[in-house]
């Protein structure tokens, strides 16, 4: 269990890392909000581990509400990231779902322990899976022209989940505690830790996929709609130069105009091939 909690947290340093890669490059406030994700996902990994070394029970009581909190949070913030591609959000709206996820925890914590905290994270784990799953029907038509080939890593996404789900669901209908902190079945424990290790590489090469077919997207988008505005503003100073009825000493001006347009609408045809 401690094994895979440490693979958890390594593979979140990763992901991390390349939010906070695509954060320098990009400058998008959006990416803030993913590494806030990974992060948050990075400490739910060690809080149990910390409650595991601990011989204080009120040390330990709080490290797994930690986990708790920080694993419902991480799931809301990295899928609100990957959402947050296709999708705008009001940040007020943003604000109160993270203020909610911090204070649930707590009061489930007051009213059923720990336990209850646990089987919520779960609950709200598959909800935040199910968004991602379903990602393409909230988003509509340009969801494939905006991912593009990364299409792929959602199949392989809704494959894994599904295996995923059906685990937890296993852990907690049977009665074992979310996590299988204090479990004593070696085989859900490799299944679980082993799923969860492909399913959170799973994300993190999506996160990739996705943000490089959404610039790709963007950049062609910006330039086929700048290619076709100044092709129309070029036609037209062409179409007038040429109804021009103009001087003999202005005609020289005129052809240098047309010569240039002539050359800005070449111009244009190359970037188009790009």
């Amino acid at each position: 269990m401690i094994f895979g909690l440490i693979v958890f947290s390594i593979i979140r340093a990763f992901g991390f890392l390349i939010s906070l890669d695509l954060y320098l490059d990009l400058r998008n406030n959006r990416y803030l909000f993913l590494m806030s994700g990974w992060i948050s996902w990075f400490f739910a990994g060690l809080f149990p581990i910390f409650a595991h070394l601990t011989s204080d029970q009120f040390l330990s009581e709080l490290f797994m509400l930690l986990n708790g909190m920080s694993v419902t949070l991480g799931a809301f913030l990295i899928v609100f990231s990957i959402t947050g591609i296709f999708k705008t959000y009001p940040p007020k709206s943003v604000g109160i779902i993270i203020t909610l996820l911090v204070i649930i925890p707590i009061l489930f914590h007051l009213s059923g322990g720990n336990k209850l905290v646990g089987i919520i994270s779960a609950l709200f784990l598959f909800l935040s899976y199910f968004v991602v799953m379903i990602l393409n029907t909230l988003v509509g038509k340009e969801f494939r022209l905006k991912v593009g080939n990364s299409y792929k890593w959602i199949i392989l996404l809704r494959v894994v989940v599904t295996l995923q789900v059906l685990i937890l669901s296993f852990t907690i209908f049977t009665g074992e505690l979310y996590g299988l902190y204090d479990s004593t079945d070696v085989l859900l424990i490799i299944l679980n830790y082993g799923m969860g290790t492909v399913l959170t590489l799973v994300f993190v090469i999506l996160i990739i996929h996705f943000e490089h077919s959404a610039i790709v997207y963007q950049k062609n988008f910006l330039k086929d709609t700048l290619t076709h505005d100044i092709a129309n503003i070029l036609q037209i100073i062409s179409s007038a130069t040429e109804m021009l009825s103009v001087e003999q000493k202005s005609q020289e001006k005129s052809d240098l105009i047309l010569k240039k347009s002539n050359e800005a609408s070449k111009l244009i045809n190359e970037i188009k091939d790009l």
